[in-house]
């Protein structure tokens, strides 16, 4: 009988990911080809079919963490923030707890955050203090990059909240907006050397806006929690579009909708509520994971202890 690796399909607003538990496998983080694996489980023709993959694993011994996660796009490459991703771990710890108002907390690559469950089904996260870098925003022609003569009114902006965000709002028709289009074009602008991801942003009400974002390394998605965060950031720190500090705030994304509040000061983290679920659960055949280049050797010995593991149990 052939050994597995267990995995949870996660979703939050339909941001959905694979999560590995590794925190007593820690085997799988170092003999494994993260990127390769994520590339081969996102994949939705031939894969699991995600977002990108979450890795759990130990926290560092010199925190207060429960946990320590890493992110990995659908292409790979290596994110420092996922709003969604950070809910749907968070949610999986917390159903570990015996008392459900006990906190968890994840460690990330450059914060700790901490996790509550605000009701059934609804998380809330304290995402850490944001950074605004509207003065360091390089000014990019938004009529000539994306050929549409009516951008250079557009406003922008750019918050990093664990991972930088560029905000692009628009008078009106987003629903029109060909981001799958204009989205790579700013992802991959010479303006940004490590890419960026890419809010479009139009306000619909007071306090309420509505989003479409273009993912760096995953391309449009149904939701992204720390985009949301970034763009309702921008608008209460600029005080636009009836966004107030201090008060829960609306962003409407495709997937749904994601609250956010925040004092308005930076030395004050954001908090984020919305929902979060483990869809399935399943293993990924072992005869389909890429082993590291200097870890070949080991990842035979790995896959056949565990074979032999799996053989005995099943005796």
């Amino acid at each position: 009988m052939k050994k597995q690796l267990p995995f949870m399909k996660v979703q939050g607003l339909g941001n959905d990911y694979v999560l590995i538990d590794a925190r007593n496998e820690q085997w799988i983080e170092y003999e494994i080809d993260l990127p390769s694996l994520t590339r081969s489980i996102s994949d939705r023709h031939l894969g699991i079919g995600s977002d990108g993959l979450l890795l759990l694993g130990q926290a560092a011994t010199d925190t207060h963490a429960d946990a320590r996660m890493r992110i990995f796009n659908a292409d790979g490459s290596e994110a420092q923030m996922c709003g969604n991703g950070v809910r749907c771990a968070g949610s999986i710890l917390l159903n570990e707890k015996t008392d459900s108002k006990t906190p968890v907390w994840i460690q990330l690559t450059d914060r700790i955050v901490c996790i509550k469950r605000a009701s059934e089904n609804q998380v809330t996260v304290d995402m850490g203090l944001p950074v605004i870098s509207d003065d360091d925003l390089p000014r990019i022609d938004l009529a000539t990059t994306l050929s549409i003569a009516d951008a250079h009114a557009w406003r922008t902006g750019m918050v990093e909240i664990g991972n930088p965000h560029l905000i692009v709002l628009i008078p009106s028709g987003l629903n029109d907006l060909a981001v799958e289009i204009f989205g790579p074009i700013l992802e991959n602008h010479s303006a940004f050397p490590e890419r960026i991801n890419v809010q479009f942003v139009e306000f619909v009400e007071s306090g309420v806006m509505q989003v479409r974002t273009w993912e760096r390394g995953s391309g449009i998605t149904l939701a992204c929690g720390s985009g949301a965060c970034a763009a309702a950031i921008w608008a209460i720190h600029n005080r636009l579009g009836g966004f107030e500090p201090d008060t829960w705030v609306t962003v409407r994304l495709p997937g749904g909708d994601l609250v956010v509040a925040w004092a308005g000061n930076i030395d004050q983290s954001v908090q984020m509520r919305g929902p979060a679920e483990c869809v399935f659960e399943g293993l990924w055949p072992m005869d389909r994971i890429p082993w590291r280049q200097s870890s070949q050797v080991h990842g035979m010995i790995q896959t056949q202890r565990l074979r032999s593991q799996s053989t005995r149990s099943a005796k």
